[in-house]
This record gives structure tokens, sequence and C-alpha cells, in this order.
């Protein structure tokens, strides 16, 4: 009986320990959707900038 308790705490502590890492990887999933869109943004406007730099070059 004892065995079969400690075996029931370690499943249980498994299945918290999954629990918790697979809420992790969520959380780590969303941050780094949303810092991976800053970085498109963010690479747009370089892009942008870089043409717009190159146009005024050209003009003179």
């Amino acid at each position: 009986m004892a065995r079969w308790q400690r075996e029931k705490a370690y499943a249980n502590n498994n299945l918290a320990g999954a629990t918790w890492e697979n809420s992790l990887a969520k959380e780590a999933e969303v941050l780094r959707q949303r810092y991976q869109d800053d970085i498109r943004s963010l690479e747009a406007e370089v892009a942008n900038l870089r043409d717009r730099r190159q146009n005024i070059v050209n003009s003179y």
C-alpha cells in the first residue's frame, strides 16, 4: 500500500510538472510570436528607410 501511495504521488508530481512545462512552452511560443511580429515590422521599417536614403543619394 505504501508503495502504491508513493507511485501515486510520483505520478501526480509528474503530471503537475508536465502541466507546468506545457504552460511555460505555450507562454514562450506566445512571446516568440509577439517578438517575431515586432522584428518583421522593424525590418520593414529599416528597408523603407534604406530605400528613402538611396532615393535621396540618387537625387544628388
